[in-house]
């Protein structure tokens, strides 16, 4: 199991964090483009009030990879992209077997900030519960002692998730 999503610096842990929403694959402009030169995007993983994450491929690597993009509504507002960046800067310095590992950001040549994540195959926890209704209590303990254990890894770094919820837990199978 891994957290994703909207890490920030404590300072800033009064801002409100933006709803999600859907957005349509075919309706995306990105997908089946290479952005910053080196991403294929292949699909929309997900869609927040300020950013899109798409799967995508790294065409030098060959690595699977989240790419995290501002939205474009945003791009011009210097407020959004300081947050988006601080959490990028914030989320890059933990590493732990239950969080998400970040480690690109960047500004793409249309001046569209991104950073880049492990790209983890399984399902939220909300689809889970979505699908089979409320966790068995065995089942919820194990769940959520790994997300406390990232929880304090986190905030032993001074680190606070700003969007910690049930579709922001990705659950893996181990190897």
């Amino acid at each position: 199991m891994k957290t994703t999503d909207e890490f920030e610096d404590r300072e800033n842990e009064d801002e409100a964090v933006e709803s999600p929403s859907e957005m349509s694959q075919s309706d995306d402009p990105l997908i089946g483009t290479v952005f910053a030169e080196k991403y294929e995007i292949q699909s929309v993983i997900g869609a927040g009030g300020m950013s899109t994450v798409y799967k995508a491929r790294h065409m030098y690597m060959e690595r699977i990879v989240a790419v995290k993009v501002l939205k474009k509504e945003l791009v011009s507002n210097p407020l959004s992209r300081e947050r988006f960046k601080k959490e990028s800067k914030a989320a890059s310095v933990l590493s732990h077997p239950n969080i998400i590992t970040v480690f690109d950001f960047g500004v793409d040549e249309n001046d569209t900030a991104f950073f880049v994540m492990d790209y983890l195959e399984g399902t939220t926890l909300g689809d889970v519960i979505d699908g089979n209704g409320p966790l068995l209590e065995s089942d919820a303990l194990i769940i959520y002692k790994q997300v406390l254990k990232g929880l304090v890894h986190a905030h032993n770094r001074h680190v606070i998730h700003r969007d910690l919820k049930p579709r922001n837990l990705v659950l893996t199978v181990e190897d």
